[in-house]
Order: C-alpha cells, then structure tokens, then sequence
C-alpha cells in the first residue's frame, strides 16, 4: 500500500466523479457564508498531504479546527481526490456535497494496524438520495460487521459470509474495489499537474 497512506494510523479518502473547477465551485458555495466572514483560508499550492496533518494519528473531529485538500489525480479526469484532518474524512460536508450538487461519492476508510489499536475499515458510497456502507471494526477487543443499502456491481458478496469478521472488509478489499472503478492509489494518484486546492478553517 502506498507509504503516503500508511503513514497514518487512519486514512479516509474520498473520491468525487466531478471536474475539480466544479468541485471547487461547489465548496465555495458551501461555505460562502464563512469564506466572506474570514473564517476560512484557501489557498492553491502543490499537492503536500502532510499539511493537511503532520501527525501520524488522526483524530476525531470537534477538538481542532477542520483543514482538507483537493486534488485531481495526474492520471484520472473529471475525479477529484478529497482529504481531511478528521477520522471521520469530513462526512457531514462530503454528505452536503452528495445532496446538495447531486454528485456521486465514494469514501474509503483505511488503517494502519501497527499504529491504531481499534481499526475500521469502511467502503462507503454517496449518490443523491442513494448510499451503501459495508464496514468492519473493532470495538473494545470486539469485531463488528455492519452493512446497508442496495449492493454495487464491483462488490464481491462472499466476503461478507467469512467467519472471521477482519477479513469481511479491509485494506485489501477496498484497494481492490476502488481498482475495479479504474481507481489505482499509487504514486500517481498523489501527483497532480493541476494546483492542488486547500481550504483552512481559522476560527469556528
């Protein structure tokens, strides 16, 4: 897996099938109430993601102030990648985004199981109206499986039937789903020959 990844304890990426000057039009609108009291700085740069979060462990959001990037992948058009400083890869605005500008999803969730001691692992997919989450956990030494919504056709159902619940949903499974949407997250996928477009809250 790529090193980018796993230097993190948590990884959630996600990918929205839009044009990134879309993407962006989108966010401005979302937050524009915000962006014209100050509260946010934007900025275009090269693509660096540790400074979305230098730290290795991710935390959850509501302790500190929200900070993402986004990008398009050097060898993807009319996708942007899309990561945050939150474990939760900023659901609730991903959430908007789907139902607000009817785009279409997917957020990944990946761990790094030598830095975390309750990893989750989740495949999760956003459309207007339509969603589809498979995800396994642990949770106080305690695996848990949970599934919901209609099943895509890149899925591969005989994973979730295995008794051992690590093995129903996992990096391994994820990588392989996302590769069966021509989604590769390899070195070039963290290169960009487009500005990558960061967005900084300063002030809640």
């Amino acid at each position: 897996m790529n090193e980018i990844i796993t230097y993190y304890d948590t990884f959630s990426l996600s990918i929205i099938f839009e044009d990134i000057e879309i993407v962006n039009s989108n966010l401005l609108k979302l937050f524009e109430k915000e962006i014209l009291e100050k509260k946010w700085k934007l900025s275009n740069e090269e693509l660096n993601i540790k400074q979305i979060s230098e730290n290795k462990i991710i935390k959850k959001g509501g302790s500190h102030l929200p900070k993402f990037v986004i990008w398009e992948p050097k060898h993807l058009n009319n996708t942007t990648a899309f990561y945050s400083n939150y474990r939760d890869g900023l659901y609730t605005t991903l959430i908007c985004l789907a139902n607000r500008y009817n785009c279409k999803i997917i957020k990944s969730d990946l761990c790094n199981e030598n830095l975390i001691n309750d990893p989750f692992f989740s495949f999760h997919y956003i459309q207007c109206g339509s969603e589809r989450i498979i995800y396994s956990m642990k949770e106080n030494k305690k695996w848990i499986f949970f599934e919901k919504g209609k099943p895509l056709d890149i899925e591969n159902l005989n994973y979730y039937k295995k008794r051992i619940i690590k093995q129903r949903m996992n990096n391994e499974i994820i990588i392989e789903y996302l590769e069966k949407m021509k989604i590769n997250l390899n070195k070039q996928f963290f290169l960009s020959e487009k500005s990558a477009k960061y967005f900084e809250k300063r002030e809640w």
